[in-house]
């Protein structure tokens, strides 16, 4: 796992923000057959973007969802399930990730270079 910046804290699984900016988000979950799991990426306890992965009667299924966010320092990041089928059954890594990256600083010299003319 890279963790450069030690934002996020693999025990509780949150991402807490130490530089503000534009991160990306990106959550995969994988179910066994005839199971099926609804997951959240949450920031400060509000569900942002949601995945829904069903495993068919003979086939794993896997679903995947993304979330670009404007996080400050402090704000948390991290995955909510908010519902499983009976006995459900998620895949163990690496078919599930959490994954997160800084993709702007909140200075006008980065939107300036992402103002584009039409």
């Amino acid at each position: 796992m890279t963790n450069i910046g030690n934002d996020y804290h693999q025990p509780s699984g949150f991402f807490t923000c130490s530089k503000p900016g534009i991160y990306v988000f990106f959550l995969s979950t994988a179910v066994y057959p005839l199971h099926d799991v609804h997951t959240a990426i949450v920031k400060n306890g509000d569900d942002i973007s949601y995945n829904f992965a069903r495993g068919s009667d003979n086939e794993f299924s896997q679903a995947s969802t993304m979330a670009v966010i404007q996080l400050n320092v402090g704000d948390s990041v991290w995955v909510r399930v908010t519902h499983f089928s009976l006995n459900g059954r998620v895949l163990s890594d690496p078919e599930n990730t959490f994954s997160v990256g800084d993709i702007g600083r909140l200075d006008n010299k980065i939107y300036q270079k992402m103002n584009f003319n039409f």
